[in-house]
């Protein structure tokens, strides 16, 4: 189970760093290289990933992330000023 999960984790990794370093050369934002090698390497296609419960997971868990430190660079005077 350890070895799987790094092997899934290491290959999300190495899919994430190139997807981004291909979509800024294209003139793309880092999403859209990050959205299509989600599609890839998903079930539906390739299916690289092997537990895809422990991606969901972590996936949900870097939601949450995302939205504290968003939650962090706001503060109520700028969102009071609109």
């Amino acid at each position: 189970m350890g070895n799987v999960l790094l092997l899934d984790l290491g290959i999300v990794l190495a899919a994430g760093f190139v997807g981004a370093m291909l979509s800024r050369r294209l003139g793309q934002s880092v999403i859209v290289g990050y959205v299509i090698l989600g599609m890839v390497l998903g079930p539906y296609a390739f299916d690289l990933i092997r537990n895809p419960n422990v991606i969901t997971m972590l996936g949900e868990v870097g939601v949450v992330l995302l939205m504290f430190f968003l939650g962090l660079e706001f503060s109520l005077k700028r969102l009071q000023r609109g």
